[in-house]
């Protein structure tokens, strides 16, 4: 466990890291609360929302696993599978031990891609690593 201190030393060291970090991520969680609401509206709105998720998705980060899974979720969302499967295949290289982005993988995989092998050995892998995946294995692996 880390102590405040520890913290604290650790923010200032990678602060322009945790900075873009933290501004991808709010900036993503609100166009994907924003994208929800407007693609329900008219479809000038549903271009506009789509247009700035990309620009969000295709901005200059810092490569860790939890950028690549976030990546994976916004073009998820615009429907990009194949994309959003790169970006959880990334952020599982850099994590291998990333048992959300083996769920979501898998969850592409089953429901999207028809691979049921795929995602059962994705889901399999979530499940050891903590994730329930249970679901998805129970559809997956028959």
């Amino acid at each position: 466990m880390i102590n405040i201190n520890q913290l604290i030393k650790k923010i200032m060291f990678n602060k322009s890291k945790i900075i873009k970090n933290a501004f991808y991520l709010v900036a993503s969680t609100f166009i994907i609360i924003s994208c929800n609401d407007k693609l329900k509206s008219d479809t000038d709105e549903k271009i506009e929302t789509q247009e700035i998720q990309k620009k969000v998705v295709l901005a200059d980060e810092v490569p860790n696993a939890e950028t690549y899974l976030n990546k994976g979720i916004s073009k998820q969302n615009l429907n990009d599978y194949q994309g959003a499967i790169v970006e959880y295949t990334k952020a599982i290289k850099l994590n291998a031990n990333y048992a959300k982005a083996y769920n979501n993988r898998g969850v592409l995989k089953f429901y999207f891609l028809k691979d049921k092998l795929g995602a059962c050995e994705d889901a399999r892998k979530a499940e050891i690593l903590g994730f329930d995946a249970s679901n998805l294995i129970k559809v997956s692996c028959d």
